[in-house]
């Protein structure tokens, strides 16, 4: 529960503190990994054996004989050397990228301004692990959200959701060419189920399900004919999970990972409106991906739809009871298509991606009951509905560099994105998220970003019955509105793999929709907090699978 006691807090944050010391002890004594970098080797910034005031840069490499140039969606904007991508314990590249993670700023007149540079520190042990196929992966979030004004119930949060695993090279390690195998599970701590009750909005404040540790991926991925075709096996994060080459995750993009009211995720009406395992949990699934042509993908696949892993905040313990598929309701369906350059062919890079779901699991009607009376006002037993539709679509284009040399990261870019519920049984009838994202404000701040987010959601008119049926038995005269949010942040750039964020965040007219009985006096909430995303693959330098 939130708490606005400053001891609480405190206590909070020194139990977060604690877990993420732990988990970076974890992770460099660990063998387990994600991002590739190596040891400097550009000749005009000589390498250093201690990080200092030049930076040495520590660069991504690929074969560009042996693999097509990258064109990984997180490089699609000028902000992609420090942010990763959405879902972002899963963000490999393969093939030649120009983009060095941790400092290729060698453009006359600018300066990433990092206060501290640890690429070099990992660099030894991430290399020797990749000698053997074996490649760790950790990043983690650190979130605190303080109402300030309107709100439910006002006060503080903080909480955390971090990412740890390894992913294995089949080739390197066994001999496999073309295989890789990922491994990652998350972790939760702090008052990840406050947010919505210190705001009252469900789709501006991300995270959920309880403090717990649980396996999210467990999969095999095999590479055909170059990448061409890709075929995934597995358990895994249902839609959350990009293939080695090109293609993110389903309906994920780069500038999820700038916002908290994102956080990395989805957006609401994505996450919310269909039976899937939501992202703390793995299922049983499998998807192909195929790439037709240069900077084309198509992709596709099939996931369980089990209620246990929805329903059951410890997922049966860990790694979890509920491997088997017996417990199935259903199945979860997607398919998307995705256009993407990247600035090695392009000064302004696009990542466009649309797509679809169908889910044919059973859910709960949102206003009728089994005798098809209101439930709002008739409690007992819901009307199961069965299988829903949506579609969804994004963009991400960069618009306008303050340099011509392509080097430079300085930049903006513009964002959107759209979903619909075709189905018309869910929350959220429609969303809409857009913004930009201002890369380098000042030459010497090259890596800070200046972040704006606005979204609005369509609530569907059958929850906005039911909700207002709730308020009128109890004698409240209330009337539900569509929501309409905003976020605006600068993230600045501590170090290769370390960025904060600290923001503001309004909300119009909270959906309430995870509040017994709606209020109508809680028709805005203003917050203000800070964000830290830590990479600790790019934090010290360790390599990721080619």
């Amino acid at each position: 529960m939130p708490s606005s006691a400053p001891g609480g807090s405190r206590t909070k944050a020194r139990l977060l503190l604690a877990s993420a010391s732990m988990s970076l002890l974890a992770l460099l004594a660990t063998p387990a990994a994600s991002l590739a970098q190596t040891a400097p080797t550009d000749p005009q910034a000589p390498a250093q054996s201690m990080p200092n005031a030049q930076m040495p840069p520590v660069v991504v490499q690929g074969d560009k004989g042996s693999a097509p140039a990258s064109t990984a969606p997180y490089a699609t904007t000028p902000s992609q050397k420090t942010t990763p991508e959405g879902g972002f314990s899963d963000t490999r590249i393969t093939g030649a990228t120009p983009t060095p993670t941790s400092q290729a700023f060698q453009v006359v007149g600018e300066n990433p301004g990092y206060l501290f540079n640890l690429a070099t520190f990992g660099a030894p042990l991430g290399q020797s692990l990749a000698s053997h196929g074996v490649y760790l992966h950790g990043a983690t979030q650190i979130s605190d959200l303080s109402v300030i004004d309107g709100g439910h119930k006002g006060g503080s949060a903080i909480f955390n959701l971090g990412y740890w695993g390894a992913d294995v090279d089949t080739e390197k390690a066994f001999g496999l060419k073309g295989g890789l195998i990922d491994f990652t599970f998350s972790h939760q701590l702090g008052s990840t189920l406050a947010g919505t009750n210190i705001t009252g909005s469900q789709t501006f404040t991300p995270y959920g399900g309880g403090d717990e540790v649980r396996l999210v991926n467990f999969y095999y991925s095999q590479s055909f004919f170059n990448h061409a075709l890709q075929i995934t096996l597995g358990r895994m994060e249902t839609g959350y999970t990009a293939t080695p080459y090109l293609s993110p995750g389903i309906h994920q993009a780069q500038w999820y990972c700038s916002f908290f009211s994102v956080s990395c995720g989805n957006s609401n009406a994505f996450a919310l409106n269909s039976n899937k395992a939501p992202y703390y949990v793995g299922s049983w699934g499998g998807f192909i991906t195929i790439h037709p042509a240069d900077h084309w993908y198509l992709k596709g696949g099939v996931y369980e739809n089990q209620p246990l892993e929805v329903t059951t905040e410890t997922h049966l313990g860990w790694p979890g009871r509920d491997w088997g598929i017996n417990e199935a309701n259903g199945a979860y369906f997607p398919v998307q298509l995705g256009y993407v350059t990247s600035p090695l062919d392009s000064l302004y890079p696009t990542n466009f991606h649309i797509g679809g779901y169908y889910d044919s699991g059973p859910f709960p009607d949102k206003f009728l009951n089994a005798k098809l009376l209101p439930a709002a006002t008739h409690p007992g037993a819901p009307l199961l509905n069965q299988g829903t539709f949506g579609i969804f679509t994004g963009l991400q284009q960069t618009v306008y560099r303050f340099s011509n040399d392509p080097r430079s990261t300085r930049g903006v870019s513009l964002f959107y994105s759209g979903d619909w519920d075709v189905t018309g049984l869910q929350d959220d009838q429609q969303q809409y998220m857009g913004g930009f994202i201002l890369t380098g404000p000042l030459s010497q701040r090259a890596a800070d970003t200046i972040n704006f987010l606005v979204s609005y959601k369509v609530i569907d008119n059958r929850q906005r019955e039911g909700r207002e049926l709730i308020a009128k038995a109890h004698g409240i005269d209330y009337k539900m509105s569509d929501e309409t949010d905003f976020e605006v942040n600068y993230g600045f750039a501590v170090a290769p793999g370390l960025n904060v964020y600290p923001f503001v965040q309004y909300v119009h007219d909270p959906d309430q929709v995870s509040e017994a009985v709606p209020d109508p006096k809680d028709t805005h909430a203003w917050s203000v907090g800070a964000r830290a995303v830590i990479r600790f693959d790019v934090l010290f330098g360790l390599p990721q699978p080619h």
